[in-house]
């Protein structure tokens, strides 16, 4: 907050300020009878404290982020293989945020049923990736340990 020049009883005041007129406006918009504009009001307010939910989730998952990639080079550097291996912590970094995005969104209830699709879709492309990965591994390493069980029953 410091850095953007914003103080902490600043930014308090002017969020007390803006519920405070929302609610004014809500009153009036009621007093003079218009419901339909009072309704609309009435769901924004509704939806501020999914909106700071929202935020705070994602504010800790930048945090969390920049952790995961701090644990994965620490460790690829403990193994000595950060050159070769560094994109792992981005990777890492990435991941926790598509998390954290997701739920922020869902947390809002913007595009649920899509954020659910998108999620379900990476988690399954990753888990073919792996099982395809581990199958060629398996089974080029396992090659010469097959032809040898072959040709010993043949």
């Amino acid at each position: 907050l410091s850095q953007a020049d914003v103080s902490l009883s600043g930014l308090l005041s002017g969020l007390v300020y803006t519920m405070l007129m929302l609610f004014t406006l809500l009153a009036f918009f009621n007093k003079i009878g218009l419901p339909v504009v009072a309704d609309l009001l009435n769901q924004a307010i509704a939806l501020i404290p999914n909106v700071i939910v929202a935020l705070i989730l994602v504010i800790v998952g930048m945090f969390l982020s920049k952790k995961a990639k701090e644990m994965v080079l620490k460790s690829l550097a403990a193994s000595g293989e950060v050159s070769k291996m560094s994109f792992l912590g981005d990777l890492a970094s990435v991941f926790v945020l598509f998390i954290t995005f997701s739920m922020a969104l869902a947390q809002i209830g913007i595009g649920g049923s899509i954020v659910q699709t998108i999620v379900g879709v990476v988690f399954g492309a990753l888990g073919l990736a792996i099982s395809i990965a581990l199958g060629i591994s398996f089974g080029l390493g396992g090659r010469e340990w097959a032809a040898r069980v072959i040709n010993k029953y043949l």
